[in-house]
């Protein structure tokens, strides 16, 4: 049971790693895109 796990942990880990890559990239997507919003907001507040 141990080995097997170990067997498939080690197939897994190039899969896991890329996942956690993308997960990253999508969050960090986000929060460039919510502070774009936030600071074209602030520069209408400004203007005003």
């Amino acid at each position: 049971m141990l080995s097997w796990f170990a067997q498939n942990y080690e197939l897994a880990k190039p899969s896991l790693l890329i996942f956690c890559l993308i997960t990253i990239a999508i969050v960090v997507a986000v929060i460039i895109m919510i502070n774009r919003r936030v600071f074209k907001n602030l520069d209408r507040l400004e203007a005003l």
